[in-house]
C-alpha cells in the first residue's frame, strides 16, 4: 500500500505515527478531527516531508495555553530562543519516507517522553533539533 490513514491510538500513537505506519505516505487524523476528504493533501509530500495543519494558538506567545503545559511551554521557548515559533497542531499529519524525516520522527517521540504532555511542544522541539521542509495548511474546523 502506498497511501493509507491511521486514526489515533493512545498517548504514545502520535510521536510513533512513522514507526507504526505501513504506508508510503500518511494521513494521520486525531480522533475529533473530521475532513473534507476533497482537499488535494497528498501530492503536497512531493514539495515536503510533512503536511501539518497551523495550531489555533499559531505561535508559542499566544495566551491561551493549558495551565498544565506551562512549564513545558516556557522550557520549550528557552530551547528554541523565541516565542515566535510556528506551532502546529497534530491532529493532522500528512508525511512520507525520508532519511530526514525519519530522525526528526525519532526525535519527536524522544521530546515527548522528557513530559509526556503536549504532542504539538514536543513536535516543536524535535522540528528544531532536527529540521525537516513542512507544507503548512490553515487550520480546520473540529
Amino acid at each position: 500500500m502506498t497511501e493509507g490513514v491511521l486514526r489515533e491510538a493512545g498517548d504514545w500513537a502520535r510521536p510513533q505515527m512513522y514507526t507504526v505506519s505501513p504506508f508510503e505516505r500518511t494521513m494521520f487524523v486525531g480522533s475529533k478531527l473530521a475532513l473534507p476528504f476533497d482537499k488535494p493533501w497528498f501530492p503536497l509530500l512531493d514539495h515536503a516531508d510533512l503536511v501539518l495543519m497551523q495550531h489555533a494558538d499559531r505561535t508559542l506567545a499566544s495566551p491561551v495555553w493549558v495551565p498544565s503545559d506551562q512549564a513545558e511551554r516556557r522550557a520549550t521557548i528557552a530551547e528554541l530562543g523565541t516565542e515566535n515559533f510556528m506551532r502546529f497542531s497534530t491532529d493532522l499529519v500528512f508525511f512520507g519516507r525520508s532519511a530526514r524525516l525519519e530522525a526528526m520522527m525519532a526525535a519527536w517521540y524522544e521530546e515527548w517522553l522528557r513530559w509526556k504532555l503536549g504532542w504539538d511542544l514536543a513536535l516543536m522541539r524535535a522540528i528544531h533539533r532536527c529540521p525537516v521542509r513542512i507544507a503548512p495548511i490553515r487550520r480546520l474546523a473540529r
